[in-house]
């Protein structure tokens, strides 16, 4: 039976610290390693360690640990407040920045364009690099069967000489013109 944080921690092989991510990995490599349908010759004992597995997962779920760090409780602003600090100069100095921007602002938009448009193109480039050499393998696929064609009517003509040499020479023998 899980009793703390700790334990579970402990029961899934992650620090104490780990992020939610790293526990649900944890917790589906174990799932997955420690099914009952994938050893059917120590059942009770693998679903024993199953089920541990399975209840220090849930146990984290239901009782995450808590931040080391609160968050500052924050109260939100009327939109009197709102108006006063845009309309009033000497309050812009004090609008909430985050990482050194104004927040209503975004940055970044246009690089984010730049390296979409750039990557667009490079798609393009190459789709049309491989439609070019799809269609030069096209033209030589298209050139080696005319050439076939071309030696097997030849090998077909040579074969009906051959068959009508043969034939006259028969009728020959028979004296037969």
């Amino acid at each position: 039976m899980i009793r703390d944080y700790e334990m579970a921690c402990k029961v899934l092989g992650v620090d104490t610290g780990a992020s939610a991510t790293e526990i649900k990995s944890a917790y589906r490599e174990l799932a997955k390693r420690l099914h009952p349908d994938n050893h059917p010759q120590q059942t009770e004992r693998i679903r024993e360690a199953y089920r541990l597995v399975v209840e220090a997962y849930e146990y984290i779920e239901k009782h995450p640990v808590p931040d080391k760090h609160p968050v500052p409780d924050i109260h939100p602003v009327t939109p009197a407040q709102s108006a006063a600090v845009k309309n009033d100069p000497a309050m812009k100095t004090f609008a909430p920045k985050v990482m050194g921007s104004p927040v209503g602002k975004r940055t970044g938009g246009a690089d984010r364009e730049r390296e979409r448009k750039q990557f667009e193109e490079k798609a393009r480039q190459e789709r049309e690099a491989r439609k070019e050499k799809l269609q030069e393998e096209l033209q030589e696929r298209k050139a080696q069967l005319d050439q076939e064609k071309k030696e097997k009517a030849i090998l077909n003509e040579i074969r009906a000489i051959r068959l009508a040499a043969a034939i006259r020479a028969m009728l020959n023998e028979q004296g037969i013109e």
